[in-house]
């Protein structure tokens, strides 16, 4: 396997001197796509109490910061940093035998990703993209924490251009505006939801208007910048498996039909004449015969439509009745881009206002394009049978959270199979350093 070089740095978050540590029991660390948080869990000797107590000058707190450095060469710290990140927890452990510190740790995706982004909206007459609105939340998210010690957060691998389907007609694209609002979400569902249709939708030359084949996909890398693309089948590297050029000592792929869900029924909650508001979304790519349907409760939407509509109208002192029903259509309208209404749309009555499903008019429509939006992301991983798994192989940093591997396994009679890296944990211990890559096959293209 060859000799590993690994060391950590660690910086107190009142200090800007860095410490090398090369005394270390395991370290365990996980990148991953369109996740809230990468950990790094470290477990430091602690025999005669060195890193912790009065005497030592070397205890670990809150906020410091980690930096992991590893190669099979000499290290070049431009190059080898695998991960930075801030100590978020730490544990003493002691028995008879052993007296060891473990310090759990965050990147700065754990900061950014999990604070909500509170204008909670977006609106028409913004002119906001899916892209722009994303940017516009990583902004938001990163001016209000308290610190920046792991580094400012950037975009410059944000895809501002949408990618075409298949027979779309010549000419440029150009992704359409969007309304959306949360209440009280997080920086990660709303990237999440903004990383579909019907908010990655777009126009070509301005005419027609064009869903996205897929959902796109969004991680922070290493060095703090946030990727948002299409997952296109333009793959990053191949992989023969039994090759001893990619050192891989173990394989666990399985393609499998038992958590397949291809019909996704939701409840978005009541209208305001208290009438359920449910439908379905029925993944079309999938290659299940049957139906395997789930029953999702969503009621959650209708309630923050309602409210953020109520708020809106207090704001502009519109009064409404005790369901929620404006009491002056005229003055309502006037407002123009409440989060129910498309642009066009003007209700002159309470039926107009709860509007209508199959019409996509109104407030019922607005909520069940959330729910397809919302069950679109559960089939988009559970519709259809597909390879996942992982491969574990000698430590290396050949592979990043989103690449896209061309991998072929004879025995599995796999050839040419695209697999898109999930995550990425890397294991170093007495043991050595391995590498095991988390794998899982795109959902296919839809062309209508």
């Amino acid at each position: 396997m060859g000799v590993v070089n690994f060391y950590i740095k660690h910086k107190k978050a009142d200090s800007s001197v860095y410490t090398t540590f090369y005394d270390f029991k395991s370290i365990q660390l996980q990148r991953a796509m369109e996740a809230k948080t990468n950990n790094i869990n470290i477990i430091f000797p602690n025999k005669w109490g060195e890193y912790s107590g009065v005497q030592s000058s070397l205890d670990f707190r809150e906020d410091d910061t980690i930096e992991i450095y590893g190669s099979h060469d000499i290290i070049d710290e431009d190059n080898d940093l695998i991960i930075n990140g801030l100590v978020k927890q730490y544990n003493q452990n002691m028995d008879s035998k052993t007296r060891n510190i473990t310090l759990i740790s965050t990147d700065r995706t754990y900061d950014l990703l999990s604070t909500i982004y509170q204008p909670g909206k977006f609106d028409y007459g913004d002119g906001y993209t899916a892209p722009t609105a994303i940017k516009k939340i990583i902004d938001w998210v990163s001016s209000n924490r308290s610190d920046d010690r792991t580094g400012s957060v950037t975009y410059t691998n944000v895809q501002t251009t949408p990618t075409k389907k298949t027979g779309d007609p010549s000419g440029t694209a150009a992704f359409t505006t969007i309304q959306a609002a949360e209440l009280h979400k997080t920086a990660y569902e709303w990237i999440l939801t903004l990383s579909q249709e019907p908010h990655t939708n777009y126009t070509i030359d301005g005419s027609g208007n064009y869903k996205s084949a897929r959902a796109y996909k969004f991680w922070i890398d290493k060095d703090m910048d946030f990727h948002w693309e299409y997952p296109s089948d333009d793959y990053d590297a191949s992989i023969t498996i039994g090759n001893s050029a990619h050192k891989i000592t173990g394989v666990n792929l399985i393609k499998t039909v038992f958590d397949v869900v291809n019909l996704v029924i939701f409840d978005c909650g009541n209208d305001n004449s208290g009438v359920a508001i449910k439908w379905y979304y029925y993944d079309v790519t999938s290659d299940v015969p049957e139906l395997r349907a789930k029953f999702e409760p969503m009621t959650d939407i209708a309630k923050e439509i309602r409210t953020r509509e109520k708020r809106i109208m207090d704001e502009n002192s519109i009064t409404y009745d005790d369901s929620g029903y404006p009491d002056n259509y005229s003055n309502y309208n006037a407002v123009g881009n409440l989060p129910t209404w498309d642009t066009t749309e003007t209700p002159s009555s309470d039926d107009d206002y709860d509007g209508s499903i199959t019409g996509q008019t109104g407030f019922r429509w607005a909520c069940v394009k959330r729910g397809l939006a919302k069950a679109a992301a559960i089939t988009r991983r559970t519709g259809s049978l597909r390879w996942k798994g992982s491969l574990e192989m000698i430590g290396n940093t050949d592979y990043n959270p989103g690449d896209l591997l061309n991998v072929t396994y004879s025995d599995y009679n796999m050839e040419n199979v695209l697999l898109r890296v999930k995550s990425v944990t890397d294991d170093l211990s007495k043991r050595g350093w391995f590498t095991t890559i988390d794998l899982e096959e795109d959902e296919k293209e839809v062309y209508d």
